[in-house]
């Protein structure tokens, strides 16, 4: 009998086999802020930092002090999710390597500081001490950290919606935080830094000046590729019941 439903079959599991989305955050240092597929930002042009103009605000996971911490900000138009990289100004002994969580949530309005729904919270690393040198920079020396990056599972945003990503340690440690370059002059007036100290927590309180943040899109090649590969996918998958029902009978 001759098998003719064997290459769909073999074509089905050769394209399943590709690796799927990271279901887990992928961190990444640089020394350079993102430039590619930037769909929104509140970023440090026209701001130089100095000994007399260093602002930043913790993320902590302290003992009996956390602040989970966090930026909300506006769309302009709809995009799939990529990445969301922020600006470090401190970091302390117990923060690399550190155990935490990103959640994304989804605002009624830029000025609201209770989420209407969760889009997804996602776990991860953050890198170790010798690509994250704790006290590197400090509250006094003026220097501008490094950007954080957080590679995220693609997810839809809609356009003029308003989201908010919250970053909590997983865990209680001493001296364990990360501050994060807030601007002190100027404000994005698309959103607002949010934070709480209650893990979990979807009302929040706003404590001023706004943080530094990127937002990446997925490049536009990739999502016509995603697309693609899942009707791809949809008719192997259509032939190959097809096949086997002529083969059956």
């Amino acid at each position: 009998m001759k098998h003719t439903f064997l290459p769909p079959v073999i074509a089905l599991f050769a394209f399943a086999s590709v690796p799927a989305v990271q279901a887990q955050l992928i961190t990444s240092v640089s020394s350079t802020a993102p430039t590619a597929d930037v769909a929104i930002s509140f970023t440090t042009a026209n701001y130089s930092a100095s000994s007399g103009n260093t602002f930043g605000m913790g993320w902590k996971g302290d003992t009996g002090n956390r602040r989970d911490l966090g930026q909300t900000f506006t769309t302009t138009s709809s995009f799939l999710l990529d990445r969301i990289t922020v600006q470090l100004q401190f970091i302390s002994a117990n923060a690399p390597s550190s155990a935490f969580s990103l959640s994304l949530y989804e605002f009624p309005s830029a000025s609201s500081l209770t989420a209407s729904s969760t889009l997804g919270t996602w776990s991860g690393t953050l890198p170790n001490s010798s690509i994250l040198p704790p006290a590197a920079y400090t509250f006094n020396n003026g220097a501008v950290g490094p950007f954080l990056t957080f590679d995220m599972p693609n997810i839809t945003l809609s356009a003029s919606k308003t989201y908010g990503f919250v970053l909590s340690f997983t865990g209680l440690a001493d001296n364990e935080s990360v501050n994060l370059w807030t601007k002190g002059g100027g404000f994005y007036t698309g959103g607002q830094q949010i934070q709480t100290g209650t893990a979990g927590a979807t009302t929040f309180t706003t404590g001023g000046n706004d943080v530094l943040f990127y937002v990446q899109a997925v490049p536009e090649g990739s999502t016509f590729g995603m697309v693609f590969g899942g009707v791809l996918l949809l008719l192997l998958a259509r032939r190959f019941r097809h096949t086997v029902s002529l083969v059956s009978r």
